[in-house]
């Protein structure tokens, strides 16, 4: 993908071994974190080990998620309630390796 003619100008990473090669592909192939291409990471990891300082990061709330769905389960075990519907928003957490797209000439 990164070797297309036309490369995409931003992915988002869904794992940590997703982002770290991704940015050895880009280092390989000389392209600039954000001014080439942009990466935003989808999994909320706060880890040692990732290359590019102040990620972009899209909070998925798994955590939150988790307890939600455990709560649902023991609340309808115990009755014959209808499950509740909830809506999670996750929150894009701004970093440095997103910059703006770069009109076409």
């Amino acid at each position: 993908m990164l070797d297309d003619p036309h490369p995409p100008t931003g992915i988002i990473a869904l794992r940590r071994n997703r982002i770290m090669q991704l940015q050895s592909l880009c280092r390989q192939r000389n392209m600039s974190i954000p001014h080439d291409i942009s990466i935003i990471g989808f999994d909320n990891p706060d880890w040692p080990g990732i290359e590019v300082n102040n990620l972009t990061m899209i909070n998925d709330a798994t955590l939150i998620l988790d307890k939600i769905a455990v709560n649902m389960l023991i609340n309808q075990s115990n009755s014959i309630q209808k499950p509740e519907n909830f809506l999670l928003a996750p929150a894009l957490r701004p970093g440095a390796t997103v910059a703006p797209i770069k009109p076409k000439s």
